[in-house]
């Protein structure tokens, strides 16, 4: 990263954070370029960048007399991603909401994948499955083959708004909490039900079932990370905290 990228991406994230924490409102100017420069002792030119960067991702609107800060549900989806990393452990609330948004999405990826399926997706699908069944796997090869299982699914349905939306909330959310859910401690023994049923479904080739056993695949992942989040939200002493405290760098 170079020194000018460095410095208007400090600003940035700085601006945005402080969005999100409501210290600026809906309707609120922001400070100038002039008075973001001195305030953070760099060259207006990276301040003018910054405010850019806001302006895409829609949090601000810039007019004549300065830059107004939007409401919320005005911004992108690239927004997403900040909010869940303004706290050690993401808020539990948003991502339940953001895995239910998820689930209805995986619902009609494999829906779509599973009516069009050739053999070569069904061989690449049982190759993630046997990852996650086997007991010996390394839990960071178990991770990345429950998140290339559902980006099969996402890839192959043919859908290009599906793929876009869908791999805007991937980037953002979900590699980094099934990270923090392995971070937990969470074994993974509440998935393997669903993921042996899966793994018979692909052998019939039976698209109905593959799709009942994604779906509940995907409901059990979210009751789990719901869990887990939770615990490690708890300021009470014990596992949770000894959880809590491992995660901090």
């Amino acid at each position: 990263m170079n020194a000018v990228v460095a410095l208007h991406q400090e600003i940035t994230d700085t601006l945005i954070g402080e969005i999100l924490l409501s210290r600026y409102h809906p309707g609120d100017r922001l400070p100038s370029e002039r008075e973001l420069a001195a305030r953070f002792e760099v060259n207006r030119g990276a301040a003018r960048e910054a405010i850019k960067k806001l302006e895409q991702i829609g949090l601000v609107i810039v007019q004549p007399g300065g830059a107004r800060v939007q409401r919320l549900e005005e911004a992108s989806l690239d927004v997403i991603g900040y909010l869940l990393r303004l706290q050690k452990i993401p808020d539990v609330a948003l991502v339940d909401e953001v895995m239910e948004v998820m689930e209805c999405l995986s619902d009609l990826a494999v829906a779509r994948s599973m009516a069009s399926a050739d053999s070569a997706l069904i061989i690449r699908l049982k190759c993630c499955t046997d990852v996650l069944l086997d007991l010996q796997a390394d839990p960071a090869a178990q991770l990345l083959a429950r998140i290339e299982l559902g980006r099969e699914f996402m890839l192959s349905s043919g859908s290009l708004p599906l793929k876009l939306i869908s791999n805007a909330l991937q980037q953002q959310f979900f590699e980094q909490i099934l990270t923090v859910t392995a971070s937990a401690g969470r074994d993974g023994a509440y998935a393997r039900p669903h993921i042996q049923a899966l793994r018979e479904a692909l052998d019939k080739e039976s698209a109905s079932e593959v799709v009942a056993a994604y779906h509940a695949l995907f409901a059990a992942t979210r009751i789990a990370l719901m869990d887990t989040l939770h615990k490690l939200s708890s300021p009470e002493t014990g596992p949770a905290a000894d959880i809590k405290e491992a995660l901090t760098p």
